[in-house]
């Protein structure tokens, strides 16, 4: 029976092992494709980013903030590190990792929104962690909202159940294969598309918008993001708020909602030296439709114009 016992575990041992060697190989495999999310991801982890301007948000962000129109006329750089999909609990988890490598940013511009501050309840565009899971500020963060992430450093290919098709990618890249996999220019992702009205949102946020309980939510999610833009202050980085435009039809929609977050964050900014809140919310570029690809992101016309507006803001903050 002993030997039998034995026998079997050096089965599951050699099992274990492929695996293992398997999974090594698709990590590097899609580490190495430079056209692609996973170039960001490196130059974090290792520390190649250093940014002077850091600027942090969802996809409204992601798509919206130009970072060489950011910091043009500057003797600084910018870099875009928003996270796609992700309200503000994701975001400070893909800054820690920022910060844990690279130098202290002398400013941070963190872009909000209603969205912005309802706490994620599932991890969007996973397949962008695959290969840095074994970080323990990933896996710390990622694990309360999903705990299969405390599994994926022990149990090899696990990670990979859901993503069969990056395993592949991984493979294949590792042997000399290289593919484009959702690449960016400094973090900044500009989609080139017309405006076409985003009917299941607006109908979501109708119903968000009318719910008074979802008033405890937000300022839930106000309350921990203060925390955190206290934690930039006590590193000496300022901190610039910025309601980015949303289409009239959106501001229309959220009407109810927004003033009880907008305040508050108006009031924090006010008793800050170091914080600014920039409210571009009901700026001109929110009437013309031309700037936008739906009713809460910005085309890439939209992005520039509003880009500029915003250089010429940070501009003022630094000279002050």
């Amino acid at each position: 029976m002993r030997v039998f016992i034995l026998y079997i575990l050096k089965i599951l041992l050699v099992l274990w092992l492929f695996a293992a060697g398997l999974q090594y190989i698709s990590d590097r495999g899609l580490m190495r494709n430079e056209v692609s999310t996973y170039r960001e991801w490196n130059r974090i982890v290792r520390g190649q980013l250093n940014a002077d301007i850091l600027i942090l948000g969802s996809s409204r962000a992601y798509v919206s903030y130009d970072p060489k129109i950011l910091q043009k006329g500057l003797e600084l750089n910018a870099y875009n590190l928003s996270l796609n999909a992700a309200p503000y609990n994701l975001q400070k988890i893909k800054y820690e990792l920022y910060k844990q490598s690279n130098k202290t940013s002398k400013m941070v511009v963190q872009n909000v929104d209603l969205t912005h501050f309802l706490e994620a309840q599932y991890i969007p565009d996973e397949f962008q962690f695959i290969p840095y899971i074994n970080n323990a500020i990933l896996q710390e963060g990622l694990s309360v909202i999903d705990e299969n992430y405390s599994l994926y450093p022990f149990v090899p290919l696990l990670k990979y159940n859901k993503f069969n098709e990056y395993l592949l990618k991984g493979i294949r890249s590792f042997f000399g294969k290289k593919y484009s996999i959702k690449p960016s220019y400094d973090g900044y992702y500009p989609r080139e598309q017309n405006f076409q009205r985003d009917s299941i949102n607006i109908e979501r946020f109708k119903r968000l918008n009318t719910d008074a309980s979802n008033a405890q939510a937000y300022m839930k999610g106000v309350s921990e993001s203060i925390t955190f833009y206290e934690q930039l202050r006590k590193d000496n980085i300022k901190v610039v708020l910025i309601w980015a435009p949303e289409y009239k039809e959106r501001l229309q929609v959220i009407s109810n909602l927004k003033p009880m977050v907008h305040d508050k964050l108006l009031e924090y900014a006010t008793h800050h030296d170091t914080v600014y809140f920039l409210d571009f919310s009901e700026d001109t570029i929110s009437m013309n439709k031309d700037y936008f690809y739906d009713s809460f992101h910005l085309n890439k016309n939209g992005a520039e114009k509003f880009s500029k507006k915003v250089n010429t803001e940070i501009k003022k903050i630094l000279n002050k």
